[in-house]
């Protein structure tokens, strides 16, 4: 069968891309090689617990909010049912003798920081206006901004550790704000750049909300839109091979049970060394491949589930985080 555009991984990328191309009319195929779509946003169940590895809490489903414009241009909002975290402390960070409870909006997340952190009150002041700033010159977050200004405009590598040295942040402010943002985006506060941890955090600082049935609410919505949109997916088939013409143009995805996708484009989710592993020797520049396979991975996460029979108060609508105490002891 011939397709406009293959997508290789069902990850909410992978979801996402194909939805978007298909609500603009094209015929679309999604290559999963697990047996059911979005093995990594389900939630698994062991007994009678219910384990969410891919999905916990996010910011931006406010209804003006970045994720609900989106969900609604998909066609998906009515179908998700956002749950606020306690507005007071949806997440407690524990920090070597400190209790940090931090609360919904940026206002007071500079409020309780100035209060923890008084040596660095004007710093914790400067972070946060920072955070906003960057957030109201970001169209994917400020609908009001062209995306034309945007593109003009400089967005330097300055890290979230620079940033802070030049505020006069202390040491214990900045292992802070380093150690909890490597928790929720997986990089340290001297390799992330200043523009992607105040996207991050500056989201999960405004409202941060979990979903009533965690990521299975999603996987169901997408999975809905996908079949009204009329995209195939086949799942249990991995992509094995990405064959082109003389002229290395794309022709077709080659999958698990043996058939070929033939296709004009492909978008792919999946590991890039794993992508450089099916295409043709001919297909880009060696150099290229030698790049996709050199990337370095970033650490992945080690989850317990525990079963208990009461869940305790302060964990019903928060989240506890104990910090090492110098940014490189964390756990």
């Amino acid at each position: 069968m011939k397709y406009d555009s293959v997508v290789i991984g069902s990850g909410i990328t992978g979801l996402t891309s194909a939805l978007v191309l298909a609500q603009n009319g094209q015929r679309v195929a999604i290559v999963e090689k697990n047996r059911h779509m979005a093995p990594l946003l389900r939630r698994f169940k062991r007994g009678n617990v219910w384990c969410d590895p891919g999905f916990h809490y996010s910011g931006g489903f406010e209804e003006s909010g970045p994720l609900s414009v989106l969900l609604r241009y998909l066609r998906m909002r009515d179908d998700i049912r956002p749950l606020p975290m306690d507005r007071d402390g949806f997440d407690i960070i524990y920090s070597g003798d400190r209790i940090i409870p931090i609360p919904c909006g940026l206002e007071r997340v500079s409020d309780v920081l100035c209060t923890h952190f008084p040596r660095s009150k004007k710093a914790s002041f400067m972070y946060i206006e920072k955070v906003k700033s960057i957030m109201e010159a970001t169209p994917f977050v400020n609908f009001d901004i062209e995306w034309s200004d945007f593109e003009k405009s400089s967005q330097d590598n300055e890290s979230l550790g620079s940033y802070l040295d030049s505020v006069g942040a202390e040491e214990d402010l900045k292992d802070l704000l380093g150690q909890y943002g490597q928790y929720l985006y997986g990089t340290s506060a001297g390799e992330v750049p200043l523009f992607i941890h105040a996207l991050v955090m500056g989201s999960f600082y405004r409202a941060p909300q979990t979903l009533v049935n965690g990521g299975d609410e999603l996987v169901d919505a997408y999975a809905k839109r996908l079949h009204q949109e009329g995209v195939d997916i086949f799942n249990n088939n991995p992509a094995i091979k990405v064959e082109v013409d003389s002229n290395r143009r794309l022709k077709a995805i080659g999958i698990g049970n043996g058939e070929m996708l033939e296709c004009d484009n492909c978008i792919s989710t999946i590991h890039p060394s794993l992508l450089a592993d099916i295409l043709p020797g001919d297909a880009v520049r060696p150099a290229y491949i030698s790049r996709l396979k050199g990337l370095e991975n970033t650490n992945a996460p080690f989850a317990v589930y525990l079963e208990v029979d009461h869940l305790p108060d302060k964990i019903a609508c928060s989240n506890l985080y104990r910090l090492g105490r110098t940014r490189d002891e964390s756990f």
